[in-house]
């Protein structure tokens, strides 16, 4: 018998050496499948697209699946990925396969014919494509769902109720999908309307002055093919708004349970709101005017009114120069250039606050002597991320140095609440020093007049009571205005009530801006005398402001550079005059941080200053 076992034994090996060798599949292109649950579909009515990816055992699975649609087509849901195992024989080897099955439920908005994808999905770093999907959209109701009938199933034939269990065929992989699991914190007890509604939430109701409150709308919807006529945003003018959500975006619907049936949900609004003031501030309602199937005509639909209980930040622990409304989560950074200045002349600090929240509006400088801080540019970079504003506002200062030596420019310091850890913390930027040479070139400056310099000194010794004088009543004088004060009484009426109107007359002519204009230009002209010509043209920018707002009423500071012109033309100024006055006050701004300007080049423009101001000054006289 072991001979016997010998031979068997010697045959198998030869068997399974002969046998073929399986086929290498490692570097094999994965096996794409596009499929499509109809290529007719109704506008407003779902269907499914579906890619089946596969790829042997031994490979990674597919991923990163995209589909891409054209106009008209949006994807309700999706991508859901499903993996996938599969057994097949090759031959005598078997062959195992795994991949992803992934769906996509698009819907068509308008009728028409698309061409869909294709979809595709990544594999061992590459991107592989299915086929192009073409569809027809029909308008809505225009396709009758025809009941399908099994012709082997005598149930279904005759209208006759099934068995369960008995002639059930396996479920079609392209069917129309179910419902995915409803969301629970949309969950509603009851729907306050039929077949359209819209829900406003907030997702905090009690809040620190200047902490981050999300006002998120949802729109409930029972039928797709209805449209927006009308949209009024929700009004809050007690709070900074930023949208977190784009208007135009179309995110993904989800369900939710509302009373006994299921809704589609979507968010159509998401804004983040930054109260303003402290107290029960409210959100008005958001209303859209609906119209479609199931609606009777035109109908209105509105959110509730949303009220936020605002509170100041806690007084316990908070630093010194903490401001209301510095909420959120901040660091600071500060570049300074040059470090080397003439007396006199100017550098730039940029301040940057990075973080998440109420990004400050402004930042407080610190002060010394010899040190002047000008209004800064501010640009900013903001952005949301994960429903949190988040980014950067940088500050752009000019800063200017009159004091030789080795100045130090002190810390910049940000104080701000945290609303998450619920304390204080102190944001700083150190700016170091700035070394300040002497200016040959500048004026010397006028010493400075001591206003106790007349006052005696102190006395050390005690000494005599001065002798007192005379009583007043001892005087005749005394008697003949006492006798006289009837006369002195309407006398100093009359002169009382002549000097107020003379007051009031000369405070309103020294208060006026014809007499501000005339005393910059003056100022200006003093300036330039002495070669100050940044001084001369900040007196000529002062002299144009005050003329522009006497003329016109327009307080032309607060007026961009690039919409000043067109102010100015609508307030009645002719276009070359407007003209002339916004080139001016660009020329006298380059000149204040020039100090090595042109002598005659600012004599110039101070002329061109006084041609000006008197143009406006006789157009305010004549009434034009």
């Amino acid at each position: 018998m072991r001979w016997v076992a010998r031979i068997v034994g010697c045959l198998l090996v030869a068997l399974i050496i002969a046998l073929p060798a399986p086929p290498a599949f490692a570097q094999a292109a994965p096996r794409l499948e596009t499929g499509v649950s109809a290529r007719d579909v109704e506008v407003g009515r779902p269907f499914t697209v579906q890619l089946s990816a596969m790829v042997t055992v031994s490979n990674r699975v597919p991923d990163k699946p995209m589909l891409r649609t054209p106009p008209g087509i949006v994807i309700r849901s999706g991508p859901s990925v499903m993996t996938k195992t599969q057994v097949t024989l090759n031959g005598p080897n078997l062959v195992q396969q795994i991949g992803v099955v992934v769906s996509w439920t698009l819907e068509a908005t308008r009728p028409g014919k698309y061409r869909i994808g294709p979809p595709s999905i990544t594999w061992s770093g590459k991107r592989h494509a299915g086929a192009l999907i073409e569809i027809t959209a029909h308008s809505a109701g225009s396709l009758r769902q025809p009941k399908r009938r099994d012709p082997f199933d005598l149930f279904d034939i005759f209208g006759l109720p099934k068995m369960p269990g008995i002639f059930d065929q396996p479920q079609d992989p392209f069917a129309e999908p179910l419902l995915p699991p409803t969301e629970p914190s949309l969950a509603m007890s009851s729907a306050p309307a039929s077949v359209v509604f819209i829900r406003a939430l907030l997702d905090k109701k009690t809040a620190v002055l200047g902490e981050q409150v999300t006002l998120s709308v949802y729109e409930y919807h029972q039928v797709s093919a209805i449209r927006k006529l009308e949209v009024h945003e929700p009004s809050a003018p007690d709070f900074l708004q930023q949208p977190v959500l784009d208007p135009s975006e179309e995110p993904g619907t989800q369900f939710a349970d509302v009373g006994s049936s299921v809704w589609k949900v979507r968010l159509i609004r998401k804004i983040a709101l930054f109260p303003l003031r402290s107290g029960d501030l409210t959100v008005e309602p958001m209303q859209i005017t609906y119209a479609g199937r199931g609606l009777r005509g035109q109908v209105v639909r509105e959110t509730l009114r949303q009220q936020v209980h605002v509170v100041e930040a806690p007084a316990e622990g908070r630093p010194v120069g903490y401001r209301s409304g510095d909420v959120g989560r901040f660091s600071l950074s500060a570049e300074v250039d040059p470090r080397t200045v003439e007396a006199g002349g100017a550098i730039a600090v940029r301040v940057k606050v990075e973080g998440s929240g109420n990004l400050p509006a402004t930042l407080p400088t610190p002060s010394g002597k010899g040190i002047e801080w000008l209004e800064p540019e501010v640009s900013d970079n903001i952005d949301v991320v994960d429903g949190e504003l988040r980014g950067e506002r940088a500050f752009n200062y000019v800063v200017r140095l009159r004091t030789p030596g080795n100045v130090e420019l002190g810390d910049i310091e940000l104080p701000f609440y945290d609303p998450d850890r619920r304390g204080y913390d102190v944001a700083r930027a150190h700016l170091g020093n700035v070394l300040v040479r002497e200016n040959p070139n500048a004026a010397p400056e006028k010493p400075t007049r001591d206003r106790f310099a007349s006052l005696g000194g102190p006395r050390m010794t005690l000494g005599e009571v001065p002798k007192r004088g005379s009583f007043v009543t001892d005087s005749l004088y005394y008697w003949i205005a006492l006798f006289a004060s009837p006369l002195a009484v309407a006398l100093a009426g009359v002169g009382w009530s002549f000097g107020r109107r003379v007051k009031r007359s000369a405070r309103a002519w020294r208060d006026s801006l014809d007499r501000h204009a005339k005393v910059a230009l003056k100022e200006a002209r003093d300036a330039l005398t002495e070669g100050k010509t940044a001084d001369a043209a900040a007196a000529m920018e002062r002299a144009i402001h005050a003329a522009v707002e006497s003329a016109t009423g327009l307080k032309s500071r607060g007026i961009l550079r690039g919409d000043l012109r067109d102010a100015l033309i609508d307030a009645g100024v002719d276009e070359a005059s407007a003209a002339n006055a916004v080139e001016l006050l660009a020329a006298t701004e380059s000149l204040r941080f020039d100090p090595s300007a042109d002598g005659q080049r600012v004599e110039a423009l101070l002329d061109d200053a006084r041609g000006l101001i008197r143009v406006l000054g006789k157009a305010r006289k004549s009434g034009k």
